[in-house]
């Protein structure tokens, strides 16, 4: 998917984005595996076109999200990476783009689009709300609010986002490609084991794994009713 703006293409556009999860971090149950993104797959200079590429993404995803809320919306309610999804975003995020300025091509992965939305729906909307009311989601909770998951990486985001949704929004909110979302990246180890499935190989890379927890909170957030003190207001 590329979006058209002029002559200037990033490098990375948007696709490897590969920082390993470390598994040492955390040791997943007994009988699921958990593999990290190969060390050394990419040399500095490619690592650091793809640390620019994802920051680039974010601003974009901000403007959009707020210049055109119901592209931000479609992309959103589509099934995360399937092919609904994707066009949901061929429909809507196509041609000249004013959010990306003049001279500039980018190309990129539909769902890398989708988390960049939904971490600036996060940081706009969710940056300080109680997260209580998403970890106490429960199965029944998750069907009445229509968040029951539509394929393997919408079930594997709500997982882990139910089970320690500070830790999702910690590292989601975070510069991209800096110490702190290291920081936070170990942090949300030891949440994923649990959610893999006993025998299944996951093999994840920092950025995709990220654009599906973004996803998976705000989608929680977004669907649950907001508390007293904010209807009232």
């Amino acid at each position: 998917m590329t979006t058209s703006m002029g002559r200037f293409g990033l490098r990375a556009c948007m696709l490897g984005l590969i920082a390993p999860l470390a598994a040492a971090a955390a040791e997943p149950e007994i009988g699921s595996r958990l593999d990290a993104a190969p060390r050394g797959a990419v040399t500095p200079e490619e690592r650091e076109d793809q640390a620019t590429a994802r920051r680039v993404m974010r601003t974009y995803a901000a403007c959009l999200s707020r210049a055109r809320p119901r592209t931000a919306a479609a992309v959103l309610a589509a099934p995360y990476g399937d092919e609904e999804q994707l066009a949901a975003v061929r429909r809507r995020v196509q041609g000249v783009d004013d959010c990306m300025g003049r001279g500039m091509s980018m190309g990129f992965r539909p769902t890398t689009l989708a988390g960049a939305l939904a971490e600036a729906g996060l940081r706009a909307r969710f940056a300080t709300a109680d997260l209580a009311p998403a970890a106490a989601l429960a199965d029944e909770d998750i069907a009445r609010l229509g968040l029951t998951p539509r394929n393997g990486y919408e079930e594997l985001a709500a997982c882990i986002a139910r089970r320690d949704p500070q830790a999702v929004r910690a590292l989601v909110l975070t510069e991209p490609a800096t110490p702190e979302e290291r920081v936070a990246r170990r942090a949300i180890a030891p949440g994923i084991g649990p959610c893999v499935n006993q025998g299944q190989s996951l093999r994840v890379d920092m950025g995709g794994l990220r654009a599906m927890l973004a996803v998976a909170l705000y989608r929680m957030l977004d669907a649950l009713p907001p508390p007293p003190a904010a209807r009232r207001n």
